[in-house]
């Protein structure tokens, strides 16, 4: 009866469902937003006429060949970022203490606090065409390693940027372990790269993919480190809509919008049935 009667109370003291369904609905606005204006028709200014010109932009060879770079620099990027950070992560959580850990956390969170373009106008010194590195390597080298031609240091900063998103994902992933998993492996002698493949890579895979899938994003929105380290030869999202927009190809903009948002939500869907699958049968 007690029990009964406090479930009741506290029940009772949670906000309405429908207050529920109206945030929710406040939400989901942009979005739909987001998709009605992708059906705009750039000759009157209509959403009724359903015109597919924003779709068909990208359909385009050259938009394709920058879609195409930007995609797989951005997919390459967050996959090596969510690797390194996914034995950093391991290695915290099987040789640090908890207070190391969150520590640690700290204090990769300080530059989320700086200013994206100053950290990547920082880099430059180092990093540039004309940077530090390269004046050091000039006496084994012609041009340099960090050229416009090879882009590497876009690459380099790119997977730095993102290695913090990956370590929180990571670390939260493999906490939740049982402990008990890794000191039965230990009793049965098994080694610490056994630990990492057998146990700590197939128990937390979904953790992984998720950090590929949110690391990967990330870098798609990611446009001082191609601006200042770029040259002539940048390619981003956020240049590719400013173009968009000069070009008054407006619902081109939200067509891509409505694409990514999309996607985001296939990948989601699947790593949640797929971590939920796996904690149903653990």
């Amino acid at each position: 009866m007690n029990s009964k009667k406090n479930s009741q109370t506290n029940s009772g003291s949670l906000p309405a469902t429908w207050i529920w369904y109206s945030i929710l609905l406040v939400l989901c606005l942009p979005l739909l937003a987001v998709f009605a204006f992708g059906f705009l028709d750039a000759s009157t200014g209509s959403i009724t006429g359903f015109s597919l010109s924003g779709y068909e932009e990208f359909v385009k060879p050259y938009r394709l060949r920058e879609l195409g770079s930007v995609l797989t620099r951005s997919i390459i990027c967050g996959s090596i970022a969510s690797l390194f950070a996914f034995g950093l992560s391991y290695l915290l959580v099987r040789f640090y203490s908890l207070g190391f850990q969150n520590l640690f956390l700290l204090l990769i969170t300080l530059p989320f606090l700086i200013n994206e373009s100053v950290k990547t106008f920082a880099w430059t010194i180092l990093l540039a065409e004309n940077g530090l590195l390269n004046w050091m390597l000039s006496p084994f080298t012609k041009e340099g390693w960090f050229t416009l031609a090879s882009n590497w240091n876009v690459w380099i900063i790119i997977i730095i940027n993102l290695l913090p998103f990956g370590i929180f994902i990571s670390i939260l992933t493999l906490r939740n372990i049982d402990k008990n998993i890794w000191l039965a492996a230990e009793e049965f002698g098994a080694k610490s790269w056994a630990l990492f493949v057998r146990i700590a890579f197939p128990l937390a895979k979904y953790g992984f993919f998720l950090s590929i899938v949110v690391t990967s994003f990330f870098a798609l929105s990611m446009t001082s480190e191609v601006t200042f380290l770029g040259g002539d030869t940048k390619q981003s999202i956020a240049i590719l809509v400013a173009d968009l927009f000069s070009a008054r190809k407006v619902s081109a903009v939200f067509s891509l919008g409505t694409v990514f948002v999309i996607i985001i939500s296939i990948f989601y869907f699947f790593i949640y049935y797929g971590s939920s699958k796996m904690n149903k049968s653990t």
